[in-house]
């Protein structure tokens, strides 16, 4: 069952509750604060909980929802989790005529303002497009075990049992494609994937960190692009549990051991932002999120411009984000500081790092540095485009007021 996060302004509550029920007789499992919270709990942590427990989020759009700090909040998480995974997770639904936030500008929105069945149908067709692939991919994998199997590749059947989230299936064709060809180089990736379909179904930690000890190894042993998006699907379906934290976090500090004994090697980097993606998905006490933002910091520090081209942009994305939680205003202030001082020097003015430079000047704004903020906005503007550079900054404060003295 798929299970979706409101997300919404408590203006909008009468039209989610109606939402809510509507969605949950088509058998979809909704998440709703009213619901979940309750009196004594710790409301930022359910949040939290709730949203890294959610296949979708749902942002209803209201002049309400668009000013929210939590709305905002809630839906940077999620868009985070789009990115980085590329799959689609945010669905705009439109309440009450608003201005459309910039990151979803681009997308599609269920339109409930005039006709609320009608809005109703379009955002329920989308959870049965997804039923309905996953459908298609079973049938299609039974006819293919029956089929002759000298005309088939048998990648092909064990990929598409994979996806099918067969794992039954799946570990009957690689059991049996490693008996009959114990060299081929795909098994150990066919052994993470079915790993980490294992997690999904279950949702059980031990099949998380199973499939995320798996996938580092197989990067640490041949760091293909391949296998690092895989490590980085599984980090980014990360559970919220303290032991898959704990095991993220061994993680992301072994990487900072690895690149100080050898500082030429960018697969540790690369490694690093998937673990801090998943790291950023989960409820973490305060001194996590500053011990891995300070590991970061210091994987940053000893590495060469040239190896963190590929991925400071992404990096210093999640690593502000994260550091944006601490509670206490000195220390979050302190490791914003630090980020921006350390990541700094290395973007120099090259192109390479545009996205890199609108994170830190974010960053410098938050600790009231304006001067390296607008500097760092200046390069930005110099690298994206004129579209690209009005959608991330204005209505982003406080980016926006920098924005226009560019």
């Amino acid at each position: 069952m798929q299970k979706v996060f409101l997300c919404h302004s408590s203006a909008d509550k009468d039209f989610v509750r109606r939402l809510a029920k509507d969605l949950e007789k088509e058998t979809i499992n909704v998440w709703i604060d009213e619901k979940e919270i309750l009196v004594g709990d710790q409301i930022r942590p359910k949040v939290e909980e709730g949203l890294n427990a959610s296949d979708y989020l749902i942002i209803v759009l209201s002049p309400d929802s668009v000013t929210s700090p939590w709305v905002e909040r809630e839906l940077d998480a999620k868009m985070i989790e789009e990115i980085e995974s590329r799959k689609v997770t945010v669905l705009p639904l439109l309440h009450r005529d608003c201005d459309i936030p910039p990151l979803l500008k681009g997308k599609h929105y269920a339109d409930f303002r005039s006709d609320y069945q009608r809005g109703l149908r379009e955002l329920v067709a989308r959870f049965k497009h997804g039923d309905k692939e996953q459908e298609v991919k079973q049938k299609v994998l039974r006819r293919l075990a029956t089929a002759d199997p000298y005309r088939l590749d048998p990648h092909t059947l064990v990929v598409l049992a994979i996806q099918a989230r067969d794992v039954d299936a799946a570990e009957e064709l690689i059991s049996a494609h490693q008996e009959s060809i114990p060299a081929c180089k795909q098994m150990d990736l066919f052994k993470t994937m079915l790993a980490h379909t294992r997690f999904l179904s279950s949702r059980d930690v031990n099949d998380f960190i199973t499939a995320l000890n798996l996938a580092f190894q197989l990067v640490a042993h041949h760091a293909s692009q391949q296998n690092l998006q895989n490590l980085q699907g599984i980090c980014s379906s990360a559970p919220n549990d303290p032991a898959a934290v704990n095991r993220l976090v061994q993680l992301l500090e072994h990487c900072l051991q690895i690149t100080g004994r050898s500082p030429t090697h960018p697969w540790p980097l690369l490694c690093a932002t998937s673990f801090l993606i998943g790291i950023h998905r989960s409820s973490l006490t305060q001194e996590k999120v500053v011990s891995a933002c300070n590991t970061a910091c210091q994987i940053v520090e000893i590495t060469s411009p040239a190896l963190l081209r590929p991925s400071l942009g992404s990096l210093t994305h999640v690593c502000t984000h994260l550091a944006a939680r601490i509670e206490t205003d000195d220390q979050r202030l302190e490791i914003l500081t630090r980020i921006v001082d350390v990541a700094s020097p290395k973007v120099g003015d090259t192109r390479d790092y545009a996205d890199a430079f609108l994170h830190l000047a974010w960053a410098a704004a938050q600790t009231e540095d304006m001067e390296v903020a607008k500097r760092l906005l200046t390069k930005y503007k110099l690298t994206a485009t004129a579209e690209e550079f009005e959608r991330k900054t204005l209505h982003h404060p406080p980016l926006e007021s920098l924005a226009l003295a560019t």
